[in-house]
């Protein structure tokens, strides 16, 4: 079994030396033409591309330096416009014709399938930039949040903008798209690299939302009692770094975490041979797990939750959820910090 990082291009170099740290080696996935991320350089992360046979041709770059532009223009729309509806036959005949216009009628002179491979490719361009840009507000609000207010002192109700800052929401796992937009980036990520995944492989995200959807669908098309295991395991894989590495040996001994995170790990990567069994047994050891480092815990713990997503009869899936189909006989893993 491969743990697949999925859907991002961009991720937060924190959260990814804490995967690494605890699942090992990690693949990740760039569409062609992305530069690859500088935090994704010397790190055990394997970078792969679509198959050369996606790989669109010459004028995908002004495709997407044109669209860009077109956005940057047109400040009342933006990026999310084009993922969010999905693509022109689902935009504005007002937009559809400017998108048009803008490409100078390259996508409508391109085969069924040219076209396909563009519009995925572009998707997951545009998906991350919002990413990259998120990200890098995301690491400014938490500066802001630690250091020390420049105006400490002189002022009264100093205490209001630290308060302020503690209380905006962290732009990184803020919701950005909806539904329609989530599949958009499902539907092009799958069809770019779906084909290298096998059956019983983790994908792991740092997106609330990509975990909430396919949850949520899966539960409301999923009638039968496969198990009595709670259907989402959750462990979290402490941070002793701010201890000393006596100290930290002492604990990790007496506890027992060291061996106790080895059978989770374990049970992760041969789930496919025994859901069933290892769900149940995953969730033991988590619960044993939390009694275990309740006390040695930090706010720089990666915090996992881990869903198992059962295979679904094709007469029971409607046509909207079949984008849930590349998710089964997979293990869908939330990384949070």
């Amino acid at each position: 079994m491969s743990l697949h990082l999925f859907p991002h291009c961009h991720w937060s170099e924190s959260i990814i030396k804490k995967i690494i740290f605890f699942f090992g080696p990690v693949k990740t996935y760039l569409p062609w033409m992305m530069k690859t991320p500088d935090i994704l350089n010397n790190m055990s992360i394997e970078i792969s591309n679509p198959p050369i046979y996606l790989k669109p041709g010459n004028s995908f770059r002004a495709i997407l330096a044109e669209y860009r532009s077109w956005a940057q223009k047109n400040h009342d729309r933006n990026y999310l416009e084009l993922i969010k509806l999905g693509w022109t036959d689902k935009l504005t005949d007002n937009t559809t014709w400017e998108i048009r216009q803008m490409l100078g009628r390259t996508v409508e002179s391109l085969s069924t399938k040219e076209e396909k491979v563009i519009r995925w490719h572009l998707l997951l361009h545009l998906y991350g930039d919002i990413e990259e840009k998120r990200l890098e507000a995301d690491n400014l609000l938490k500066v802001l949040k630690d250091k020390k207010s420049p105006l400490d002192g002189s002022i009264e109700n100093n205490g209001d903008i630290k308060n302020l800052l503690e209380d905006l929401s962290d732009l990184g796992t803020e919701s950005v798209l909806n539904d329609t937009g989530l599949i958009q980036i499902f539907e092009a990520w799958f069809g770019l690299f779906g084909g290298y995944l096998n059956e019983n492989e983790s994908l792991i995200t740092y997106n609330r939302q990509v975990m909430d959807y396919v949850s949520e669908r899966w539960d409301a098309l999923y009638h039968s009692n496969v198990s009595t295991v709670s259907p989402a395991i959750k462990f979290n894989v402490p941070d002793l770094s701010n201890h000393f590495h006596d100290v930290r040996n002492q604990i990790q001994r007496e506890n027992n975490i060291d061996e106790i995170l080895k059978e989770i790990k374990g049970l992760i990567t041969s789930i496919g041979k025994s859901p069933t069994h290892n769900l149940a047994a995953l969730d033991r050891l988590s619960k044993k797990l939390d009694n275990s480092i309740q006390w040695t815990s930090s706010n720089r713990a990666l915090r996992c939750t881990l869903r198992y997503i059962y295979p679904i009869q094709d007469k029971e899936i409607t046509e909207s959820d079949m984008i849930l189909r590349p998710f089964f006989n997979q293990t869908i893993i939330l990384a949070e910090e």
